[in-house]
């Protein structure tokens, strides 16, 4: 890598800095975790070299649309993105076992901005509402009941979703009639 990288600053207006840049992102690639049989799930370990490769890869994609190298480029990113997926996955399932709500919700709407596509099921909206629920956030857990309830009507909790959403806003009116007779 770092052969690669001296290269590039020295010769920055060579015909092979793309080439180069490929292969340091291609480097970073390879330093990502293996599934061995003798190791944790990739999931569960560190990937801080993944999203350095990932990194390297966009940059490597954006610059050299073109390059002979950028089909294989893209197959390492979606890879990349995979990893990181699953460990997404992972860190908000082991939140939700544990019934760390903050965490759940933290870890979702982590998932929604670095995996806007992905991200997108109704498990994940039913999940982060449930923890909104239980974080006692009603506003913000109606509003994904009423999303699920239009975006998947056609399911189980797409059905149960206008319940939810007069449940949760009988719990809201409670609270302000508790809060008036509080004032009073």
């Amino acid at each position: 890598v770092l052969t690669y990288l001296a290269f590039i600053q020295r010769h920055d207006s060579n015909p092979n800095v793309p080439y180069a840049l490929f292969m340091v992102a291609k480097a970073h690639y390879a330093m990502a975790p293996d599934d061995l049989f003798f190791m944790p799930p990739i999931e569960e370990l560190d990937l801080s070299s993944v999203q350095q490769a990932r990194n390297h890869l966009e940059r490597f994609i954006k610059q050299y649309p073109k390059s002979r190298y950028v089909t294989e480029a893209v197959q390492m990113r979606d890879h990349c993105l995979d990893l990181q997926w699953a460990h997404l996955r992972y860190v908000v399932g082991f939140y939700a076992k544990r019934e760390k709500w903050m965490g759940v919700a933290f870890r979702l709407h982590q998932a929604f901005q670095q995996f806007p596509v992905r991200a997108q099921t109704l498990d994940n909206y039913a999940l982060l509402a449930t923890a909104y629920d239980k974080l006692a956030w009603r506003t913000r857990a109606v509003e994904l009941w009423l999303a699920i309830g239009k975006r998947w009507p056609e399911t189980p909790e797409g059905q149960r979703a206008a319940a939810e959403v007069a449940r949760l806003q009988a719990d809201i009116a409670e609270a302000k009639r508790q809060i008036g007779r509080a004032h009073v």
